[in-house]
């Protein structure tokens, strides 16, 4: 008995083991099946890889020791540099061209304040050239004075700064009044020393305190010799000067006055012809115009564009009533008022603080001096080749002294001049 069941025993112990053995070879191969099955499903739901890209950068670079791998590198990345830097240059061009035709659409403004500009302090003094807007000052109030702290004539006696503060300033000041022969009182329209002091002082520091406090005109304004003319080259100002104002004048060389009509200082054109530029000295030529006058010779038509030209006048031709005009001073003087008993004074026509007039911006010479005295060392130069060639000595002025009395009635003439002129075109002097 003892033996039947050890062999009972033995028998279920190897049953057991056989049944455990089988079991545990299922599981494994359930194991294997469920992650063969969760590997297709996770390869069904992720997308197909990308292709990965090479990236080159500095350290990469530097830790490959292979020379061919190195040097393909860096042609890459050159390559890559080259084509932004071509990208860029291309942007800037573009940019620039259209800067360019920005520039050209919109042209750049003009700043106010340029107190070193003789030009635009010529464009201010013409904005007082009317004789209807801006009547004579005292020289304290003189349109120079005015000009050279921005301000611009506006309306009548009104001066304005003009694309600066926009202050504007109404000038009113009474003129002295002189009794005629016949009874009637003549307004000069020039201020005397019985005009209030006072007023004018007041007037003088509002030049200045006119400005706004952040206008920069009232800090500072023109210098002095802003007025003043080069005349230092003949090849550089006084040859193109004379040759712009001849050209001018050939407009209206039949409406000169004859040289019996004019009155001038220093030297005649013909002692300075040699001095001149060549083309100053050829005649017109004949055309087919009418001219209104009876003489026609040309040397005398010459001769009068030759002395227009050498004190500071252009022409300007409007048919029966043309004019000549100076630049600087921005006077203009009516070519039909000069003939019978009336004279023209080339010199005295022009504005009292023009520089072909008034010596204090030139640095003690009037530009007409300033003009003959270089042309006359032309002639002397011109003269030194020639031995009986003519030689002026110097200067002489051919108008006689004038006297006080003088010069009241030359001033009576000009007003009546004046007078006469704006009536032709419907206007009256302001008071």
């Amino acid at each position: 008995m003892a033996a039947l069941s050890t062999s009972k025993r033995k028998f279920n112990k190897i049953l057991d083991n056989m049944t455990a053995a089988s079991s545990t070879t299922s599981l494994a191969s359930l194991r294997e099946k469920n992650t063969s099955a969760m590997s297709v499903a996770a390869a069904t739901k992720e997308p197909p890889s990308k292709r990965s890209r090479t990236s080159l950068d500095a350290a990469s670079i530097a830790s490959d020791d292979r020379p061919g791998t190195a040097a393909s590198a860096r042609e890459s990345t050159d390559r890559l540099s080259l084509q932004q830097r071509a990208k860029s240059v291309r942007l800037v061009g573009a940019n620039s061209k259209q800067d360019k035709e920005k520039e050209t659409a919109e042209p750049r403004k003009t700043p106010n304040y340029v107190p070193w500009s003789h030009e635009l302090f010529i464009e201010r003094i013409k904005t007082f050239a009317d004789v209807k807007r801006w009547a004579p000052k005292p020289d304290r109030l003189s349109e120079v004075e005015w000009a050279k702290r921005g301000w611009i004539c506006e309306a009548v006696n009104t001066v304005a700064c003009k694309g600066g503060c926009e202050q504007r300033i109404v000038i009113k000041l009474e003129p002295q009044k002189k009794k005629l022969d016949g009874g009637e009182d003549e307004d000069h329209g020039m201020m005397t020393e019985e005009v209030d002091e006072a007023l004018v002082e007041r007037y003088a520091q509002l030049i200045v305190e006119g400005h706004d406090e952040g206008c920069l005109w009232k800090k500072a304004g023109c210098k002095d010799d802003i007025y003043h003319v080069p005349m230092a080259s003949y090849e550089d100002h006084i040859k193109p000067g004379l040759l712009e104002r001849q050209a001018s004048l050939l407009g209206v060389r039949h409406q000169l006055p004859t040289i019996e009509h004019l009155e001038y200082p220093g030297l005649s054109p013909e002692a300075l012809a040699k001095g001149f530029p060549p083309e100053l000295n050829q005649p017109p030529s004949n055309d087919n115009e009418v001219p209104p006058r009876i003489d026609v010779n040309q040397v005398q038509i010459q001769q009068r564009i030759q002395l227009f030209a050498l004190y500071g006048w252009y022409g300007e031709d409007r048919g029966k009533y043309s004019i000549v005009y100076c630049k600087q001073c921005h006077q203009r003087t009516g070519l039909w008022l000069y003939s019978d008993n009336t004279k023209l004074d080339l010199v005295e026509a022009h504005r009292i603080h023009c520089p072909w007039l008034n010596p204090t911006s030139q640095g003690g010479k009037a530009i007409w001096e300033l003009l003959q005295a270089r042309l006359l060392v032309r002639v002397r130069e011109a003269s030194a080749s020639t031995s009986n060639s003519f030689e002026p000595a110097d200067f002489n002025d051919i108008r006689p002294r004038s006297s006080a009395a003088d010069s009241e009635q030359s001033d009576k003439k000009r007003m009546a001049r004046l007078k006469s002129a704006m009536k032709s075109f419907g206007g009256k002097l302001r008071k």
